[in-house]
């Protein structure tokens, strides 16, 4: 027992390295937590140092001070892995340009000059919501086979959206081009010409590879309308987020052996996002089976709230009524829209839940069971309850179905 007592005692170190990895997070360190209760076992804190030379604290979310990557910074630089300046001391020479450009920030967030994707002609939208009145331009199926080379063509344009001239001589260069699919990417070639306008270091006029399903991203990578169009279909399911699905996308370029592996969360938003303001939906929107106009429409609540944090004096959800909110005179409500329409049977549902305890009997007249049958056996169901969990929810259900204005 002394011997453990005294292994128990020995601190731990304030920072060591738990794990380095080929994603978007390098280095996975493990830090001493700030008021010391960690030295000697207990609780701590993930630090991590990202491909493009940020530090992300698991505890510490806010912008403020943090007192773990201090720790951290003091034990990389100790153990050669960032320099004086906390940069990157570690990485294989040669790849460091590439591997921030594929795994780390957007290069629409690390290199200033890049303001649009080289792709700009419309693209259709998928299949499974086309509408008979889109139009399409051109058809936009990824071919069997990807060609291995993707010429200049007068769509082409640069990364500062000049269009390439047509009377300008062509002085074009080769350059690698990855593909990014549903299951792995693949290295082709792609040619090149300078752009005689902008004045950056990667100053080239690309082919829009839309006509081949290809969204030609900087002229060095481009990612599958296929693979879009995959998380769009997601998204609109299963409420996919952006990181869930790029981890299983690397998934399976895992299983297929992919030669590259898929880029950062990050750059695969900036690309999603981009694709989709392409997308053409100016047919509007309507129901395959009602048409453009329902007779019915049933509004769901908030999709999108907004953190306690965030939240203000003046911070409202748009359905608060004001004295400022307009008002409608005149608005004639259709009986076949209202969830009941005999204004007698919504009288009886009112009287019958205008107190928090049920009553002993439903004035329902026989004519008035006969055509609510279901109504009726509802509110026998709710006048023997007894149990005020059950009552409360139940009282609510039949104020709104025997509101005035229905559903």
């Amino acid at each position: 027992m002394k011997s453990m007592e005294h292994e128990s005692n020995i601190p731990y170190p304030a920072a060591y390295l738990v794990a380095e990895t080929k994603g978007k997070d390098c280095f996975i360190f493990s830090i001493r937590g700030s008021s010391g209760e960690a030295q000697t076992g207990g609780k701590r804190v993930f630090v991590s140092l990202t491909r493009y030379r940020t530090w992300h604290c698991r505890s510490c979310t806010t912008r403020g001070f943090c007192h773990h990557k201090p720790l951290t910074q003091e034990y990389s630089h100790d153990a050669g892995i960032i320099n004086e300046a906390h940069q990157l001391i570690s990485m294989e020479p040669g790849i460091e340009d590439v591997t921030e450009e594929l795994m780390g920030e957007p290069i629409c967030h690390v290199l200033n000059y890049v303001e649009k994707p080289i792709s700009y002609l419309p693209i259709p939208v998928p299949c499974w919501v086309h509408l008979p009145e889109d139009k399409l331009e051109y058809p936009s199926q990824l071919p069997e086979v990807l060609p291995n080379y993707f010429p200049l063509n007068p769509m082409s344009r640069c990364q500062c959206g000049n269009i390439l001239p047509a009377d300008l001589p062509r002085e074009t260069i080769s350059g690698e081009f990855v593909v990014f699919g549903l299951q792995q990417a693949y290295i082709c070639t792609i040619e090149l010409q300078w752009c005689i306008t902008c004045k950056h270091n990667r100053r080239y006029y690309g082919p829009d590879l839309g006509y081949l399903g290809i969204f030609n991203w900087n002229n060095r990578f481009g990612f599958t309308h296929e693979l879009l169009n995959q998380y769009t279909n997601t998204f609109t399911t299963a409420d996919n987020p952006f990181n869930a699905f790029v981890l299983a996308t690397c998934h399976l370029y895992l299983s297929a052996d992919s030669p590259i592996p898929l880029c950062s969360t990050e750059t695969f938003t900036c690309v999603w996002f981009a694709f989709t303001d392409l997308q053409q939906l100016e047919s509007g929107m309507k129901c395959s089976i009602c048409g453009p106009h329902p007779d019915i429409v049933i509004a769901d609540g908030v999709s999108i709230g907004y953190s306690m944090t965030k939240r203000t004096f003046g911070l409202h959800p748009p359905s608060l009524i004001s004295k400022d909110s307009p008002t409608v005179s005149g608005v004639n409500i259709k009986p076949s829209r209202m969830a009941i329409p005999n204004p007698s049977v919504r009288e009886v549902i009112k009287e019958l839940t205008a107190n928090k305890i049920p009553p002993a009997s439903v004035n329902l007249t026989l004519q008035q069971q006969g055509l609510y049958p279901v109504i009726s056996q509802f509110l026998e169901f709710y006048i023997v309850l007894s149990d005020s969990k059950k009552i409360v929810p139940v009282r609510e259900l039949l104020c709104q179905v025997s509101f005035f204005h229905g559903l």
